[in-house]
């Protein structure tokens, strides 16, 4: 049976490959979505054969990792994020293909909804505001925040202790942890927050002591990043209720002082879902271009 199930994800994975490489041979247009349908159909009409892939979940951490990206309700769709990230054309394709050829394929037995990415940030987050407020907060939420779970994989060692017992301000919480995550002096920090509606993305950039700048990117090799992460994307949360969607907030870490500026946005992502948009032909992908731009102006 293990072998059968081996061979079925090998299989798929081969399957999946083929797909992207050569999406105008079998779908007959470059179009993300239009790989999604396929799959779906394809996997309603042989699920009893074909490997019980969990590629929402899947998909989902992978974007984490990649990009930083943490969605705002457990209900999102991994693929409608894949789409709102990259649009809905060749760079979404690509990055689709990317996943698949380097990830081991989740299946149903190993997907609980206690692993996900967006219920450890929400965890995070509860125990955070939980202890922070002590209002009528903490009751109204008993239905949802799990807190024998939440103690089960996030027990109050020293370093939770020391997460949720200074949090006043919140933001005054994220760079030391982002100094912590890079690891290595530097002069000068940035942190980036874009709330989009469905998502949150997270990214930093540091003046090393030698004057260059990096990338919070290259993090991604480290062994304790995602637990990092997921804290920065807790803290995050936090830092939204001060502020309101489609806002891109900035952290500015200088000479021992810290300054937080916001900046509202448009949502002009709805174009993704047109038919006839081609928003991801170019170069630069709807997510990144925002990003670019603001790394651009912080940098010069």
């Amino acid at each position: 049976m293990n072998c059968t199930m081996n061979i079925d994800k090998q299989l798929l994975k081969e399957t999946l490959i083929k797909l992207t490489k050569y999406p105008t041979m079998y779908i007959g247009k470059n179009r993300f979505d239009y790989i999604q349908h396929f799959y779906q159909g394809w996997h309603m009409f042989h699920s009893a054969l074909i490997y019980n892939w969990m590629s929402s979940y899947d998909i989902q951490k992978w974007l984490f990792l990649k990009e930083s990206v943490s969605i705002q309700t457990t209900s999102l769709n991994g693929w409608i994020l894949m789409q709102r990230c990259y649009g809905n054309r060749q760079e979404a394709i690509d990055q689709f293909r990317e996943m698949v050829e380097q990830i081991d394929l989740s299946n149903g037995d190993e997907y609980h909804v206690a692993d996900t990415v967006a219920w450890h940030i929400y965890q995070i987050y509860s125990v955070c505001k939980w202890n922070r407020d002590r209002t009528d907060w903490a009751k109204s939420i008993g239905f949802m925040y799990n807190s024998e779970a939440s103690a089960y994989y996030y027990p109050l060692n020293d370093r939770i202790k020391s997460i949720i017992g200074v949090i006043e301000h919140t933001y005054d919480s994220i760079l030391p942890l982002v100094a912590r995550m890079i690891n290595e002096p530097f002069s000068e920090l940035w942190l980036y927050l874009h709330y989009e509606r469905y998502f949150l993305c997270a990214r930093f950039l540091y003046r090393s002591t030698g004057g260059a700048w990096n990338e919070s990117t290259v993090l991604s090799c480290q062994a304790d990043y995602y637990n990092d992460l997921v804290i920065l994307h807790a803290y995050a949360a936090l830092v939204r209720e001060e502020q309101h969607s489609n806002h891109i907030i900035t952290l500015h870490y200088n000479n021992g002082t810290i300054a937080i500026d916001s900046v509202k946005t448009t949502d002009d992502w709805c174009d993704i879902f047109n038919n006839d948009a081609d928003v991801s032909v170019c170069n630069i992908n709807p997510f990144s271009k925002s990003y670019l731009e603001w790394k651009k102006s912080k940098i010069e």
